[in-house]
């Protein structure tokens, strides 16, 4: 029954004055989430700061206030709403790689891995740049 329940997403300076419960600074989530923040000018209300994710989902359960978590972490959506946060339309997150080490053998499905891995990312994240590296020189 919140007010931003059924946006498909929210804008950073839509938080303004809500009730934050954030990972503590030390976690990226959090970076990105400040950052958006401080470039928009919007102060945030940080409620609680937990270093348990699953913390934050069950205080936003019950009403605490607006949980913000990873994109990466399991849920059960009954009794929540889930939105991506935006800053100027573009949701908040980094880049991310996948590396191996060239001297370790590879299994067959290795590349298989990769090249799903980047249909994903194109799929997801359309409009980003998504690169594979060359194969190493040997």
């Amino acid at each position: 029954d919140h007010r931003l329940a059924r946006h498909r997403s929210v804008e950073v300076s839509d938080l303004a004055g809500e009730r934050i419960l954030a990972l503590r600074s030390g976690f990226m989530t959090r970076q990105l989430f400040s950052g958006a923040c401080q470039l928009e000018g919007v102060p945030m209300k940080i409620t609680l700061e937990s270093s348990v994710p699953s913390a934050i989902i069950a205080l936003a359960r019950v009403g605490a206030g607006i949980g913000i978590i990873p994109s990466n972490q399991r849920l059960e959506k009954q009794g929540i709403a889930v939105a991506p946060i935006v800053h100027g339309g573009r949701t908040l997150g980094d880049w991310f790689c996948a590396m191996r080490d060239p001297r370790r053998f590879m299994p067959a499905y290795g590349g298989e891995f990769v090249a799903q891995l980047v249909a994903y990312a194109k799929r997801e994240y359309p409009g980003r740049e998504i690169r594979v590296a060359p194969p190493p020189r040997r």
